[in-house]
């Protein structure tokens, strides 16, 4: 939703107010969104990530309309079901079908039939982490012959694509930076509150990037999903940071367990 704003041009900075009151009633709807209303009113793309506006993501997506909100999605690799990692991965879907203004809204907080697997979520992270540069996930790391000789797998760079404008992609980073509790060891990321799936399970994501022990770039997505018995939401979106510090705790130093 941010990277679309952004290159689109209805905002030239994560720190530019947005045009979005709160709560926020789109056209035609009788039911508004709403955020922290002393971080999110006109809250600027960096405001409404720390403090998940959803009146801000709703007005955006308002704004900026259906056909620019599925191109961005499809760029970062939504509705995409010929990827190979090398099995077939469930594939993450962003409405392409007319929306109304209320469905525009939903679409932006990720309602309204957009569904999204991990290693989607993880891929976006590292298009914003890469320069804007999309790169194809591989699965398998290293191949080990029975002579023992090591065969790294050969990697498409043909499909590779660039997605975002480097300038772009450098001011998501920076608004994404603090954006959530910090986790670890220079880690950014965005851990948005818990909300009720269409299913009825309590749900919590963490998303984030940091670096490997031997200095390469990583991106960690994490989906938590708990039974409605649960009513303490805090603690399913802490669940999922604590898996993303374990796993860049893992990456960082092997030997952690």
């Amino acid at each position: 939703m941010a990277a679309a704003a952004l290159n689109k041009g209805l905002y030239k900075s994560v720190d530019d107010p947005t045009h979005s009151p709160d709560p926020y009633t789109p056209p035609g709807s009788t039911s508004s969104l709403a955020g922290d209303f002393t971080h999110c009113q006109n809250a600027s793309i960096r405001s409404a990530l720390r403090y998940s506006c959803e009146n801000v993501f709703a007005s955006m997506a308002v704004d900026m309309g259906q056909v620019d909100l599925a191109t961005m999605a499809e760029a970062f690799g939504f509705n995409d079901d010929k990827l190979l990692t090398p099995i077939r991965p469930v594939a993450s879907i962003h409405p392409r079908g007319e929306l109304s203004a209320a469905g525009l809204a939903d679409s932006g907080n990720g309602l309204q039939g957009v569904t999204a697997t991990p290693l989607q979520m993880a891929r976006v992270m590292a298009v914003i982490d890469n320069g804007g540069k999309q790169t194809q996930p591989e699965l398998v790391a290293q191949i080990i012959r029975p002579d023992g000789s090591v065969e790294k797998p050969k990697s498409d760079a043909a499909a590779d694509k660039q997605v975002l404008e480097p300038s772009i992609a450098a001011q998501l980073r920076s608004a994404l930076q603090g954006s959530a509790s910090p986790l670890i060891g220079g880690e950014s990321g965005w851990a948005p509150r818990s909300e009720l799936a269409n299913r009825g399970d309590a749900t919590a994501w963490s998303v984030s990037f940091t670096r490997s022990g031997d200095g390469r770039p990583m991106a960690i997505a994490v989906f938590v999903t708990v039974p409605t018995t649960s009513t303490d939401h805090s603690s399913d979106e802490a669940g999922a940071v604590h898996v993303a510090q374990e796993m860049s705790r893992a990456a960082t130093n092997p030997t952690h367990s």
